[in-house]
């Protein structure tokens, strides 16, 4: 069972992120994340991502003593020892913000359902997977699924959404996925998993 932590950004009063208020809500978090805050335009998003990177990491780690650096790919990696080996990932769509946190490495991805687009799937799909969205009755469900499927082995990879996607084939690596409403999570990992447990988070008023 993998446990993804999800917050709607709605929840978060968007009208008091500002000053003082801003500050006291960061504070709670580590210093990459608040930089992230403050340089996202969507504050409320900003902040709702924060909030499951935290919680998802605080299944593993005493968060208040880790750091969290960039890798040379751009991917967040827990710098400190936790005692544990811990990777995570963090992703945002929407209203959403998701996190999910392993002790091997772990890619995930939350999108919205969208219209299929015949250019990226000329540019992006194998012919295998063009001929999958085609032959579904519901071809936006089916493009978006595979979309997220695809950002999620790029996050799990780090290597960067467009290296190599068309012709990649995914070998030693297993997916998991949850479709709720109208939002498809993927989740990459190389252990073969069962099934996603959705947690809400609500924002802690520290």
């Amino acid at each position: 069972m993998i446990t993804v932590y999800i917050c709607d950004k709605r929840i978060i009063d968007t009208t008091v992120l500002e000053g003082e208020t801003l500050s006291d809500i960061c504070r709670q978090f580590n210093e990459y994340r608040r930089e992230k805050i403050e340089k996202n335009r969507d504050k409320a998003l900003a902040i709702a991502t924060a909030i499951v990177e935290k919680k998802a990491l605080s299944d593993y780690c005493d968060y208040e003593n880790i750091s969290i650096v960039a890798d040379e790919n751009g991917k967040p990696r827990v710098k400190n020892d936790c005692g544990k080996e811990v990777y995570y990932n963090v992703s945002h769509s929407g209203d959403y913000a998701v996190a999910v946190a392993l002790p091997k490495e772990v890619g995930i991805d939350i999108q919205c359902v969208s219209k299929m687009s015949e250019g990226v799937m000329r540019k992006m799909f194998s012919d295998a997977e063009i001929n999958r969205v085609n032959s579904e009755t519901d071809k936006n469900l089916e493009f978006t699924r595979i979309w997220a499927m695809k950002e999620s082995y790029y996050k799990y990879t780090g290597e960067g959404i467009f290296r190599g996607m068309k012709e990649q084939s995914y070998n030693e690596c297993h997916f998991s996925e949850y479709v709720f409403e109208q939002y498809i999570i993927s989740i990459c990992t190389r252990m073969p998993q069962e099934n996603i447990r959705l947690s809400d988070v609500q924002i802690e008023n520290n």
